[in-house]
């Protein structure tokens, strides 16, 4: 085995290696070998890395820069899945949202006079674009847009979605005075 030069200012040398054809030698990308002593903490097994006779490396940790990037995906994958959660990809019906304050997806609702959500029970449910006329429908009550794609509902004192006020985006809610209200619409 070949003597060992001393380890420069900045730190341990990190060992050469020799490169596929010829004698030149080229050095290992990477950190310095894992498994030298450390004289501040007393960590590491203490044994020279360096190559044995035929030139190949002996001691320390050498692993390609793809292994380390896989092996990290996969600590970081460990760490955000929660054991026994079962990973796949979202079909059809996984994208289907839920049912909120009783009110399923995909509708407007709108709640009882002076209710709230009235413990998730509304009283009207609309799920078709356009206008849609009231009947007596007075005083506050809440509505809930509980679309999606970004379809809105809008407030109107005249019947067939005339004379129509603002716009209530998806999952959003108002609470509004139903007395001058006649009809509301839903659009995209």
């Amino acid at each position: 085995m070949r003597p060992r030069a001393p380890a420069p200012p900045g730190g341990p040398r990190r060992p050469a290696r020799r490169a596929p054809f010829g004698n030149s030698r080229m050095p290992l990308p990477g950190p310095p070998p894992l498994n030298q002593a450390d004289p501040q903490s007393g960590t590491g097994s203490g044994a020279p890395a360096g190559e044995d006779p035929a030139g190949r490396m002996t001691g320390g940790t050498h692993m390609s820069v793809l292994k380390r990037v896989g092996m990290t995906a996969m600590a970081v994958a460990a760490l955000v899945v929660p054991a026994g959660v079962v990973v796949g990809t979202a079909g059809p019906a996984a994208a289907k949202a839920a049912t909120t304050q009783g009110c399923p997806y995909g509708a407007v609702c709108i709640y009882p006079q002076n209710a709230g959500w009235n413990g998730g029970h509304p009283s009207h449910f609309y799920y078709s674009y356009g206008a849609h006329n009231l009947s007596n429908m007075v005083g506050v009550h809440r509505i809930y847009n509980n679309q999606s794609g970004g379809a809105t509902m809008r407030t109107c004192t005249g019947y067939n979605g005339t004379g129509c006020q603002g716009y209530l985006p998806a999952n959003n809610y108002i609470d509004k005075d139903m007395t001058p209200i006649n009809s509301i619409t839903l659009q995209r």
